[in-house]
């Protein structure tokens, strides 16, 4: 199963040596309305928790709050160790619209990779340390990452998140023709697509039937660990998992400006007071429209119980009724062997026989008046005789148009 960092490979590096940390935090703060929402709260007393490759050492985090967090690689209580770039790019685009947050780095990749079920590198599963995340209190989780297929034990810690009031906020993807991205698929989950400097979509962000909003994604300035250069520097980085970033930390200001809001309600502010682009109305590719921090922050929407995005699963479900439910997807297409109810291709005894013999019934009659009409036809003309046929008066239908 395919797994992917989402700006793994979208990185490009912007004058390093002269870049300061001031720099981060430009055009994209302005575009989602950052500024206005200062004036009420920078974030503080609210968890990001960022699941991805750590979080490294780099000045940008020194005066910031950066918790030692956990590493499921080493199996220890610290996740400040980033050998590849990616979380800490990630986590700096989320610091720096909410500057005061608390930042919690849940490591569990190197590289593009994630762990399997056994804690092995080489998997697509992330449920345990969700839950983890989850139980050493997050408010958020930002998962930067894509896998290409539904998985029982992400969808156990996703719901289990969602079932505390976290906040989960998944990028949407940096393939346009791929529209089924996990976790960014799962319902509950807040799914963010990409746009650019003109508010327009993002080239590369995926489209999807659970998309919720959009935040910048291209030309954001970050942190970077050394990965292109000599030293710790800065850089210009692209795609969704910065879209995730900046998201994570508009969530943190919604949370931060009013301590009685719970994830379901601070969801829905987000989503009603986004900043609607292209056609009017909700979308596959920008969902409810740009984010805009500002309005958050001052919405007062308190009437949601339940997560406005739905479930990863269905409350009251168990582990077994998602196992079943996988199983489905994933059987076989064509006939099934007969259940223990005696059924035959999932039909009751009798009305298989009844279906069979109309069918054998058919095929005999029409058979029957075939051989009688081929009786009374006439002999074939000879071939200088046959009506004229012309082989280019019949064109091949032209291959379909790629459409995107």
């Amino acid at each position: 199963m395919a797994v992917a960092l989402l700006g793994t490979g979208l990185f490009v590096t912007a004058n390093p040596a002269t870049a300061q940390a001031e720099e981060i935090g430009g055009w994209e703060l302005d575009a989602l309305n950052v500024p206005q929402a200062w004036e009420t709260t920078r974030g503080e007393g609210v968890t990001i928790a960022v699941v991805d490759t750590g979080v490294g050492e780099h000045p940008y985090f020194d005066d910031k709050d950066v918790l030692p967090g956990y590493s499921f690689i080493d199996r220890e209580d610290d996740g400040r160790d980033d050998g590849n770039g990616h979380g800490s790019s990630v986590a700096a685009a989320a610091l720096s619209v909410a500057p005061e947050a608390t930042l919690m780095p849940v490591k569990v990749a190197i590289g593009s990779t994630l762990l399997d079920d056994e804690g092995q590198m080489g998997g697509q599963r992330v449920g345990e340390e969700v839950i983890w995340a989850v139980d050493n209190g997050a408010d958020i989780l930002a998962l930067p990452y894509v896998t290409s297929a539904r998985d029982i034990d992400d969808m156990t810690g996703l719901q289990y998140a969602i079932d505390r009031g976290v906040i989960v906020i998944a990028g949407s993807g940096n393939d346009p023709d791929v529209d089924d991205w996990y976790p960014a698929s799962y319902e509950g989950v807040f799914t963010v697509g990409g746009t650019d400097r003109n508010n327009d979509l993002y080239v590369n962000s995926a489209p999807n039937d659970t998309m919720t909003a959009a935040a910048p994604a291209t030309d954001i300035t970050t942190v970077t660990l050394g990965s292109y250069t000599a030293d710790p520097g800065f850089e210009q980085a692209w795609g969704t998992s910065m879209s995730t970033g900046l998201a994570a930390g508009v969530a943190a200001l919604v949370l931060a400006a009013d301590p009685g809001v719970d994830g379901n309600n601070a969801i829905a502010r987000m989503i009603d007071t986004s900043t609607d682009l292209g056609e009017p109305g909700w979308d596959r590719h920008l969902g409810h429209g740009l984010l805009n921090a500002g309005a958050a922050v001052e919405s007062t929407i308190d009437h949601h119980t339940d997560n406005p995005l739905g479930h990863v699963r269905e409350p009251g479900s168990t582990l077994e009724d998602s196992d079943e439910e996988s199983t489905d997807e994933a059987a076989p297409a064509g006939p099934q062997p007969a259940g223990d109810d005696n059924s035959i291709l999932g039909l009751a005894p009798w009305i298989f026989w009844a279906l069979t013999a109309f069918v054998i019934i058919t095929i005999l009659t029409t058979t029957a008046a075939l051989l009688v009409r081929q009786r009374r036809q006439p002999q074939p003309a000879s071939p200088d005789q046959q009506w004229p046929y012309n082989p280019g008066s019949h064109q091949n239908p032209a291959p379909p148009q790629n459409y995107r």
